[in-house]
């Protein structure tokens, strides 16, 4: 594909990605949002060629070859299958969907379309993280590895996100990322224990922090934390116990070290003009026309999603609960 189009679904996030189109190769930008105040803030902003309200309409346009899908995350499921049914390869924000019967749908529908879908796990894209990635065969066979995520309460999910017929908490929200950093760097969890707790927002339908401890296949441990709602600094941070060191990505920090019994050893710092959206789009542009790999095809984020049901699902009643990946085969 020398020329693309792109079509953006959802104006919040989304409008990040429209504004990034054109440097990363696309020529053609259309919008949707059912906002029609957004909708008007795009037209004067975003120099797209077509605009409207209607995901279908866009989904119809011959210009459009591939749609970013950034709407609220129950609507995922309907537009993610409508777009590939329609032949649009597609970019979708996290989570892939809120329960797997929906995340198994999505993987149907672009497998059977033969399309391109890339989940933007935004870890997944971080230069810090991709080289803790790999700096991991240096510590030798791993037996912990570890996850934080926490925020202060200006950074608590607010109006939709709390809708309780949604059952959504952090692992399968605002912290997805990091449950799909676990899996991406050591596999498959075989099971895990939580429990949850409502301190910091006792009026919410969910809990503010989820606390859980299990096991991968490979029968190495792993302990996730994640957390909103407390007073301090936000806490980002991946740590890989190993044989021979152990290796620490901190976020908000932007350092990457290495410990071993020599002491510690700063292996890399954070580009401060590293920018998420780009990177991701440029990926995705990447995908559809130069072949380049898929950094997170749509078996891959299906299974993120079943992961962190498997944590939300465990934390609420505080049983065990065992993850039964889908098994895919996609590009």
């Amino acid at each position: 594909m020398s020329s693309l189009g792109l079509g953006i679904i959802g104006l919040g996030v989304g409008k990040r990605y429209a504004e990034r189109a054109r440097s990363v190769g696309f020529d053609y930008l259309a919008i949707c949002d059912v906002s029609e105040e957004k909708l008007q803030a795009g037209a004067r902003e975003l120099s797209a060629e077509w605009t409207g309200a209607d995901c279908r309409d866009l989904l119809a346009l011959p210009e459009v070859d591939a749609v970013v899908i950034a709407t609220p995350d129950a609507l995922h499921q309907e537009m993610a299958v409508r777009a590939a049914q329609a032949g649009k390869h597609v970019l979708c924000e996290t989570p892939l969907a809120l329960r797997r019967p929906s995340a198994e749908l999505i993987v149907d529908a672009t497998l059977e379309a033969g399309v391109h879908l890339m989940a933007a796990h935004r870890l997944r894209f971080h230069p810090l993280v991709q080289r803790f990635r790999e700096e991991l065969s240096r510590i030798g066979e791993i037996g912990l590895f570890e996850a934080r995520w926490v925020r202060s309460a200006a950074d608590a999910p607010t109006g939709w996100r709390l809708d309780p017929k949604l059952k959504r908490n952090l692992a399968i929200g605002e912290a997805v990322d990091v449950v799909d950093a676990v899996r991406w760097m050591m596999g498959d969890l075989y099971e895990i224990t939580g429990f949850t707790t409502k301190r910091f927002f006792p009026d919410w339908p969910v809990g503010d922090t989820v606390m859980s401890a299990g096991r991968f296949l490979s029968k190495a441990g792993v302990n996730v934390l994640l957390s909103v709602g407390g007073e301090g600094p936000a806490s980002t941070r991946l740590t890989a116990r190993g044989a021979r060191g152990t290796l620490v990505v901190d976020l908000e920090d932007g350092e990457l070290s290495l410990a071993t019994g020599e002491g510690w050893e700063l292996l890399a710092v954070q580009d401060p003009d590293f920018d998420p959206e780009g990177e991701i789009l440029k990926a995705f542009h990447a995908l559809l026309t130069d072949g380049a790999p898929n950094p997170c095809n749509v078996g891959e984020a299906a299974n993120a999603v079943v992961t962190a049901i498997a944590i939300s699902d465990s934390a609420e009643v505080n049983l065990p609960a065992r993850v039964r990946p889908l098994e895919f085969e996609a590009a």
